[in-house]
């Protein structure tokens, strides 16, 4: 049985030692149960190995390995010997579990801001007092039931319009210099009667 020297170097053993019975030896304790019964599933049909699996060498080092066997048969079907590679793919199988890592990460951060969002929703809906929130355009990005009965109007109605459609003429009120001096990251109140009724939110986007 020939082993190449790169082989060797892959498994941290002298060539002559690395055959297979000792390289099953090595498979890491995690993908022993997947990777041991597809070994004697393709001894025993004579087909084709196609495997990616981690490795735990003599020298305490973890190597994921990709390896490819297939038995070799005489003219009569009798096996003869098996012959493939074993490939280093640690770099490769380290930078995809990286980016599963982020991927899930990044899920679990859209899954979290969610429950949050619903959170706020829940706690704003519960409220006696009217809640609106603008983006830098003043359109509407949401309005509780209270802000929009105020205005005879229901919160689908309300939200994805602009403020001056929803209702013109405030456009000539005191609202308008304090709903931009409010954009603006100036405090302040207005006189405004319905002003004093509804406690409204400004998002101020980047």
């Amino acid at each position: 049985l020939y082993v190449s020297g790169q082989v060797g170097a892959v498994l941290d053993l002298p060539p002559h030692e690395a055959q297979r019975g000792r390289v099953r030896d090595m498979i890491h304790p995690e993908d022993l149960d997947r990777v041991g019964p597809a070994y004697d599933e393709a001894n025993r049909l004579g087909q084709p190995l196609s495997i990616d699996y981690r490795l735990i060498t003599p020298l305490g080092r973890t190597v994921w390995v990709h390896d490819e066997a297939r038995m070799v048969f005489d003219e009569g079907g009798k096996p003869l010997y098996a012959q493939g590679y074993l490939l280093d793919i640690t770099a490769q199988r380290l930078a995809e579990i990286e980016t599963e890592q982020a991927l899930v990460g990044e899920q679990t951060a859209r899954v979290d801001a969610e429950a949050a969002r619903e959170e706020i929703i829940k706690s704003v809906e519960s409220m006696s007092d009217a809640f609106f929130s603008f983006d830098r355009e003043l359109r509407f990005l949401y309005a509780n039931v209270s802000g929009a009965a105020i205005f005879d109007l229901t919160p689908e109605q309300m939200v994805g319009n602009i403020i001056w459609d929803v209702f013109p003429g405030a456009a000539s009120s005191p609202a308008f210099d304090a709903l931009h001096a409010a954009l603006a990251g100036q405090a302040g109140e207005h006189p405004d009667t319905v002003r004093r009724r509804v406690g409204a939110v400004l998002d101020r986007l980047p």
